[in-house]
């Protein structure tokens, strides 16, 4: 799967790490406890499935958001992510990226669209709150947008593991939507860098099992 992470920071919250940085959170090979973190979005990926699955993405940027992080932050939830996505595809598209080289489906939708941006949000499930969704707004080069996810700037990648589990791997969250401990394990609950759910592996083809009822 070929996608597409852009990388924004603001003027209010200027990025403390370097493109190569975030080109190795989300891409670099083999990335067992690098910098801290256990793997690469890449190598997660790669591992959990046994090689079935290679994600590797572009990573475009660093780019500076037209308003403060607190502007867009004040926006109803998800309306900052996505006008900084407007923001960077169109700049991307002006200067002569070529969108026919991501991964799509048969319609042509992108399959795999992130954004890292700087700034902390002020509350859960608020303004720019890191989330999984989907936005229809670019098209270029016979390809359009579709599902995307959000992900903070820093150097730990997992929340975007999380959010690719809901956007690539076709994931629920397990976690209790209502507080409480059901569902919270595994990586599409509270542990965002463990294992995921068996059957979730199962479901997907990289995990084999054997009905003994």
């Amino acid at each position: 799967l070929k996608g597409l992470v852009l990388v924004f920071d603001f003027s209010d919250a200027p990025a403390s790490n370097t493109l190569q940085q975030y080109y190795d959170k989300v891409n670099k090979p083999n990335a067992h406890y690098a910098n801290g973190n256990a793997s690469s979005l890449r190598t997660y990926y790669e591992d959990v499935s046994r090689g079935v699955f290679i994600m590797d993405h572009f990573v475009y940027g660093i780019f500076r958001a037209p308003q403060t992080f607190a502007y867009y932050d004040s926006l109803a939830y998800a309306e900052g992510a996505r006008q900084l996505m407007s923001y960077g595809l169109n700049d991307m598209e002006a200067n002569g990226f070529d969108f026919s080289q991501l991964t799509t489906n048969a319609s042509g939708e992108i399959q795999a669209l992130a954004i890292m941006y700087t700034g902390s949000p002020a509350a859960w499930a608020e303004g720019m709150w890191y989330h999984a969704s989907g936005w229809g707004g670019f098209s270029a080069d016979g390809v359009h947008t579709g599902p995307y996810c959000t992900d903070n700037a820093g150097l730990n990648p997992g929340t975007l593991i999380h959010e690719h589990g809901h956007m690539a791997a076709k994931w629920p969250d397990t976690y209790s939507y209502i507080g409480g401990e059901p569902g919270t394990w595994g990586v599409m609950g509270g542990g965002y860098c463990d294992l995921p759910n068996p059957y979730f592996l199962y479901e997907n083809g990289w995990l084999d099992a054997e009905n003994i009822m």
